[in-house]
């Protein structure tokens, strides 16, 4: 997971770097290796110590210079590794396979990960949009869009999005139930699926689950319009949408907590209204006292 795939001109394929397993399971593993696909589906592994590529995942990587370099952006890394505030870049020469780290310039997008990054058309500098940012906060959505100059290293902030985001999390910080409430929902609405609705939940909860809660967690006490999820869109999957007086507000399942991000201008009182709704409705779906917490921009 979370390795990158490069393919030049010349019909070689890079895959770089990448994950094995998740960070709970203990074959957990960051690579920072280089495998080369050939025309004729030869592979060849090439590693590197990592005081010169530490292991990293969830980065993009971009061929630049006519296929000569490979942009190396972001990463997830072992906890003890990221920097909040730094972009990790690393440069691989194509020719010699030698992988170096670039120090770049101008304001950042930060420990950037899990984003999109595309070479502008006289590729002369690489956007980056989407992904997510690690802060203060935790691992934060990145709204904003940056561009990365090829030739200089210097970063430019094209967009500032003063959107208002929080959290809605349990008081005692343990994890949400939500993908739990989900499956019984599911159970429930069709029983020929096999599933258990009876589970574990209410053992975990301490009380009978609050279904009624549940269904209406994404239905604030302010008139609003559904956003019907996108079939063909399996990213979002933990995400509810709903536009209030044409602006979008997005509810997503981040598992220990719940963050609502509100893309664009809405007063006040609305979205004190959207956050101590979402508060006392989880409360009662997790069967505990909850809090929000609000999200600097920055």
């Amino acid at each position: 997971m979370g390795q990158s795939r490069t393919e030049l001109a010349d019909g070689r394929v890079f895959w770089i770097a990448g994950e094995h397993e998740d960070f709970y399971d203990p074959d957990f593993f960051i690579y920072n290796d280089v495998i080369i696909e050939s025309l004729d589906s030869e592979l060849r592994i090439f590693g590197y110590p990592e005081s010169v590529f530490r292991p990293t995942d969830f980065h993009s990587a971009t061929a630049v210079n006519d296929d000569q370099s490979i942009l190396i952006l972001g990463n997830v890394g072992y906890p003890d590794q990221r920097d909040v505030g730094r972009t990790q870049i690393y440069r691989l020469d194509t020719r010699t396979l030698a992988i170096s780290e670039v120090h770049s310039t101008g304001e950042q997008p930060g420990w950037i990960s899990d984003h999109q990054a595309s070479l502008s058309d006289d590729g002369s500098s690489i956007l980056v949009r989407g992904g997510k940012v690690l802060s203060g906060d935790g691992f934060l959505e990145n709204i904003d869009d940056w561009s990365l100059s090829v030739a200089e290293f210097r970063w430019d902030r094209l967009t500032k999005r003063q959107w208002i985001r929080f959290q809605v999390a349990r008081n005692d910080g343990s994890g949400l139930h939500l993908w739990n409430y989900d499956m019984r929902k599911f159970a429930l609405e069709y029983p020929r699926a096999g599933l258990d609705s009876e589970d574990d939940l209410a053992d975990e909860i301490g009380g009978e689950p609050n279904m009624e809660a549940y269904d209406s967690l994404y239905k604030p006490q302010v008139h609003y319009t559904p956003v019907d999820p996108d079939p063909e869109d399996d990213a979002d999957w933990r995400t509810k949408q709903i536009t209030i007086d044409g602006v979008r507000v997005r509810y997503t399942d981040d598992m220990d907590h719940l963050t609502v991000t509100v893309e664009g201008d809405l007063p006040r009182a609305v979205v004190d209204s959207i956050a101590n709704d979402v508060r006392d409705k989880l409360s009662l779906v997790e069967n505990t006292d909850c809090r929000v917490k609000w999200i600097e921009g920055r």
